[in-house]
């Protein structure tokens, strides 16, 4: 309960940070790199040591005074913390071109993530076609039934944001932790019970990128010279 009530007080942020350290690390032991320090790392990744070390020290106590970080005991350590060894279950809802491209990505074999099954949203059809990836599409009426029986951790959302709604009407009652949700829809109300949501919104990314472009360096410049 404690270990829980912990990790509720850790920002996003630092969640969304300590892969990126992982990722880093990865490459050093890759490379034969032995040792590290926190600003070898920030210099490599643009953060402030400072906050590197936070970031750490929010999980225990971290490499040594005087002598840095061991690579391989410091990747080892944030396994751990990302649950990495941990066989997570995941199932996908939804069965379009994002779903498609996802579940064929290997990602979630990668990150010892395992793919159970892959349903249709309410407003598709299951059972239709050659499936995705090996899988069958499941009818999403039979999504409950699969998971009161065998459970899932992660629900990979790709559906449309009008189906997203009745989907994450039903989640917080069959026991899926998480949400990775491509549907592009605000999840805040499964959040405020409990599931933790983390939401990819292409079309917001691109406009994103595309604002700071047209805002900073070379998109201004080409205006200056039109």
């Amino acid at each position: 309960m404690a270990s829980e009530e912990k990790s509720r007080r850790i920002p996003e942020a630092v969640f969304g940070r300590i892969p990126r350290y992982y990722r880093y690390l990865r490459e050093l032991i890759g490379a034969d790199v032995l040792r590290t320090s926190s600003t070898d790392i920030g210099r490599a990744l643009g953060i402030s040591p400072s906050q590197i070390r936070q970031d750490l020290s929010r999980f225990g106590d971290f490499g040594q005074q005087g002598y840095g970080y061991n690579v391989k005991d410091l990747y080892s350590r944030l396994s751990a913390i990302i649950g990495v060894n941990r066989n997570l279950d995941a199932v996908m809802i939804g069965a379009g071109r994002i779903a498609r491209a996802l579940a064929e990505n290997p990602v979630f074999q990668m990150r010892g993530i395992h793919m159970r099954g892959i349903f249709a949203a309410p407003g598709e059809c299951g059972q239709s076609g050659d499936g995705i990836d090996g899988f069958a599409v499941l009818p999403y009426e039979s999504l409950s039934g699969y998971l009161r029986q065998h459970g899932a951790d992660i629900a990979v959302l790709c559906t449309s944001k009008q189906d997203a709604l009745r989907v994450c009407d039903d989640l917080p009652a069959l026991g899926i932790g998480a949400v990775w949700n491509f549907s592009g829809e605000d999840l805040r109300e499964i959040e405020a019970k409990g599931i933790i949501v983390r939401s990819i919104n292409l079309s917001d990314s691109l406009l994103s990128l595309c604002c700071e472009l047209n805002n900073t360096g070379p998109a201004q410049r080409k205006g200056e010279r039109e």
